[in-house]
């Protein structure tokens, strides 16, 4: 199956092991669509500047999470702020995969 990911805005800077995030996206992907046995569109967007303090001289990421599943039949989301963007789009793919989980479980 073909996996229909799309990434925007990866941060360039803090460090971002660019390969280490897009691999975790994937695994969560397949862990996903494994759960949900159908097609499923997943949009990941990142977005910088969230800052502690008006002084502050490092910046927090905000990674949201977007599932769309069976052409808009389940919407799953989530936003995570984070100094780490690694860790932000883990906590996101873990908050999806637990909404995944309790609509599951509904049916």
């Amino acid at each position: 199956m073909e996996r229909r990911i799309q990434v925007s805005n990866m941060p360039e800077g803090h460090g971002i092991d660019r390969a280490k995030v897009e691999s975790t996206i994937g695994k969560f992907y397949d862990k996903l669509a494994e759960r949900l046995g159908e097609t499923m569109i997943m949009e990941v967007h990142f977005k910088e500047g969230h800052s502690a303090g008006k002084s502050a001289k490092r910046e927090q990421i905000e990674a949201h999470v977007k599932v769309v599943v069976a052409g808009g039949k389940q919407v799953l989301h989530s936003k995570k702020i984070g100094w780490d963007a690694e860790k932000a789009v883990h906590a996101c793919l873990d908050a999806v995969l637990k909404e995944a989980q309790k609509g599951a479980g509904k049916k």
